[in-house]
């Protein structure tokens, strides 16, 4: 279950990056480019300048971009922090079943990637939980309709999960699985509710506690301290109540990035080279209906910095080296022409959105790159 909850949030990154820049450019040869590669970092000022100044081969000078429309539903969020963890570096909230509904996401074939996935994972044993369950479990999403995920680091994630079975009868199952896997499974008290703790072959550990009639906290990971106090019924992730943290209505994808330590990838003589950024905080959207939507908004703690990765950014997108790989892999150039980047303030902000029928040629050529 670990690795296919993993696999959902990785694919639809990579679905998301995609659409928005096309594949990731060679950082060698951007090196090279005016404001990444020199020396000293140009001020942000000369960036802009720079960034607005036509390659030689395009006869018009760039022309400054519209500040795109707020993002739908951009409500500040209720909740800040959570009770048991504080504020986490990183937060996803991925909404399968509207996600496996959009004609965008099918067109990838990427559903039935994921459900095989499933089927073929050792660590599952799909026989004895259906035979359990009551009914034959084909798809992912007969287990998860939604899946909340947080976390510092690689390790340690915090994973909230709906599902249509109910959590108990779920448990119950886990357990009878388990008898024929080399798993240990051990009964334990998270506060006043019975979950299990599972230690795999190679010792990993995962704690499964029931937070709900269907839903399900998995904890990765020994995570003594959270364990120790968790008290099912109580805080956010006790209650399985974090929707305040994901505020903004009806997106599939919604990401809140918060403190991160931009200082470490900005190092002095590096391809990604900013003038005073240290930190900041992301949030990020994606909708998924007839088409594509995607906004991103950086705040970058200080209006300089803002600037200068929107003076970056449209420089990279500005570059025919982009589009030419771009077209290697079967995606349209002009698609760049649909990435929005801004700066307001300290705030860097970039919106790509895409109809329905450019939605889902992007979708078909990331088909073909990533199932064959």
């Amino acid at each position: 279950m670990k690795k296919t909850l993993l696999f959902v949030l990785s694919t639809l990154m990579i679905l998301s990056l995609a659409a928005a820049c096309g594949k990731k450019k060679d950082e060698k040869k951007a090196a090279a480019a005016p404001a990444m590669g020199a020396e000293k970092a140009p001020e942000p000022a000369d960036a802009m300048k720079e960034a607005a100044k036509p390659e030689p081969a395009k006869p018009e000078p760039a022309k400054p971009e519209p500040a795109p429309e707020p993002a739908a539903g951009a409500t500040p969020p209720t909740v800040t922090a959570l009770a048991e963890l504080g504020t986490p570096m990183i937060a996803v909230r991925v909404d399968l079943a509207k996600v496996f509904a959009s004609p965008v996401f099918q067109a990838t074939g990427l559903e039935e990637k994921m459900n095989k996935e499933l089927m073929d994972d050792e660590d599952f044993d799909r026989v004895a939980v259906s035979a359990c369950i009551g009914m034959e479990l084909k798809k992912v999403s007969e287990l998860v309709t939604s899946i909340s995920v947080f976390g510092s680091g690689e390790k340690d994630l915090v994973i909230l999960a709906d599902t249509p079975v109910e959590s108990e009868k779920l448990f119950n199952c886990v357990k009878e699985a388990s008898k024929k896997k080399k798993n240990r499974l051990t009964e334990t008290t998270y506060g006043a509710v019975k979950g299990f703790k599972v230690t795999d072959k190679d010792g990993d550990v995962t704690h499964l506690v029931p937070v709900g009639k269907n839903r399900v906290l998995f904890l990765i990971g020994e995570q003594k301290e959270l364990v120790g106090k968790l008290k099912v019924g109580e805080g956010h992730l006790g209650k399985g109540e974090v929707d305040g943290y994901f505020p903004g209505g009806p997106q599939v994808v919604k990401v809140v990035l918060r403190n991160l330590p931009l200082e470490k990838m900005n190092k002095p003589g590096g391809a990604f080279q900013i003038p005073n950024l240290k930190t900041g905080d992301l949030d990020g959207t994606i909708h998924l209906d007839e088409g594509f939507s995607l906004d991103v908004r950086l705040d970058a703690k200080d209006p300089k910095a803002a600037e200068s990765l929107v003076a970056m950014g449209t420089l990279m997108k500005g570059l025919d080296q982009v589009r030419d790989e771009m077209k290697e892999i079967g995606l349209d150039g002009a698609l760049l022409d649909e990435v929005k980047i801004v700066a307001k303030g300290p705030v860097a902000s970039l919106r790509v959105v895409l109809d329905a029928a450019r939605a889902k040629a992007v979708a078909a050529t990331l088909k073909k790159q990533l199932l064959d």
